[in-house]
């Protein structure tokens, strides 16, 4: 699924209330930036994932509702990354979206780049790949480099080098 940073969209994913989980795979959200909101949500927990951190790479702090979801971390040589990062949330809680901290990568250019983009999930778990290499790719274009202020050398088509951290973005679950 091919995203592109949107500051043109009328309503941006951070505070898109009827998003999908699964929606915005691959928006760009820079580096670093704390997202407040994502799907309309600001509760949050975070995980970091056992990729050695790069430097000038922050490690991610817990989230404010981190005990609402539970993490696991399984080793496996299905997945590229060698591990699958999977998670469930509480019972009572459901899941707006899911961002991942990056190593972006693009053969084009002759550096990679640290970044956050929308990641996918489903209502009340997700995983990183379980077999393979990461698909989502981040999609800039110099106009919107522009838009948001970046230095136009960034634009390019984005892979996923490797998983830093993913955060989750959930609420409560309606009775």
């Amino acid at each position: 699924m091919l995203a592109t940073a949107g500051p043109a969209l009328a309503v941006h994913p951070e505070d898109d209330s009827h998003a999908k989980p699964n929606d915005d795979a691959g928006y760009f959200l820079g580096y670093p930036s704390e997202t407040y909101s994502w799907h309309g949500c600001t509760k949050t927990s975070t995980q970091a994932t056992p990729a050695t951190l790069d430097e000038g790479v922050p490690a991610p702090g817990k989230g404010n509702a981190h005990n609402k979801v539970t993490w696991t971390t399984t080793t496996t040589t299905a997945a590229t990354a060698g591990y699958v990062l999977s998670w469930k949330v509480a019972d009572g809680w459901k899941i707006c979206g899911a961002e991942a901290t990056i190593l972006g990568t693009d053969a084009a250019a002759p550096f990679d780049l640290a970044m956050e983009v929308g990641y996918t999930s489903k209502g009340t778990k997700g995983s990183t790949v379980t077999s393979g290499s990461e698909t989502i790719v981040t999609k800039l274009s110099k106009k919107d480099c522009k838009e948001l202020g970046v230095d136009p050398s960034f634009a390019g088509s984005w892979g996923i080098g490797k998983i830093y951290a993913v955060t989750v973005f959930l609420k409560r679950a309606r009775a």
